[in-house]
């Protein structure tokens, strides 16, 4: 029997797991050229819980009541880059292995590799049952009253929409064409924050939930750097302008 305490550790949040893969999304991007690799990799990045989460501990909750489980697996994320291989081999995208990445990114966020019997599920044998009470009330409370989850919400959401071009009253151009360099600072100085809080609780507390916090401040630094290096040029945006093609 797993113990509640023992389930939240390492379980980083969904917005933080949302925002590393539209970091990863953003590199390819500006690698490839492949838009689409953006939100690939941002749905990778999240598709373990919004799948886990509800089979585990709704449906599966009398035989399981653990909420990684299938998609947290070594075996998934193998067949994601299986899939992702088969796809730039005989069609060129990049867009399987963007899923894969964010996939990837997931389970090293959440330190899958800790908790092997799921990880390498079924080499070890089945999935622990665990004891989740009031699950979904938990995580919204623990995600609203998170603050660094609103910021890479915004950014993720306010990059996604420049990406595919949305408008959005000129917000996305605003924030990340005019004010990019706004932006890297303020994630520069929430790494900071979040790193030296994070080293704080560690040393008072050496938990792995307190982990949760350098990894926050790691994605700001991360996501401060890509974000420092957008440009315009480096998405292929469409030219409403232009006169369609015969």
């Amino acid at each position: 029997m797993i113990n509640r305490r023992a389930l939240f550790v390492g379980d980083m949040l969904l917005m933080a797991h949302l925002f590393t893969g539209v970091v990863i999304g953003l590199v390819l991007l500006m690698l490839t050229g492949q838009k689409w690799t953006v939100l690939a990799a941002a749905v990778g990045a999240v598709y373990p819980d919004l799948v886990d989460k509800p089979l585990g501990h709704l449906l599966l909750s009398s035989e399981l009541d653990n909420g990684r489980i299938f998609c947290h697996t070594r075996l998934f994320l193998g067949v994601c880059f299986l899939i992702a291989y088969i796809l730039y081999r005989y069609k060129g995208s990049w867009v399987g292995i963007a899923f894969a990445l964010g996939v990837l990114s997931h389970q090293y966020l959440d330190l899958m590799f800790f908790t092997p019997t799921s990880w390498l599920w079924p080499a070890l044998g089945a999935f622990e049952h665990g004891f989740y009470p009031n699950y979904f009330s938990w995580g919204v409370t623990t995600e609203l009253s998170t603050p660094y989850e609103y910021l890479f919400f915004l950014l993720s959401a306010v990059t996604i929409a420049y990406v595919y071009g949305q408008k959005l009253m000129g917000i996305p151009d605003l924030v990340l064409v005019q004010n990019r360099r706004l932006v890297y600072g303020l994630l520069l100085a929430t790494a900071v924050l979040l790193l030296m809080a994070g080293t704080v609780l560690l040393l008072s507390s050496p938990t792995y939930e307190n982990v949760d916090y350098l990894f926050a401040g790691g994605l700001c630094l991360a996501g401060g750097f890509v974000f420092k290096n957008l440009k315009p040029i480096a998405l292929p945006r469409r030219d409403r302008s232009a006169p369609p093609g015969r």
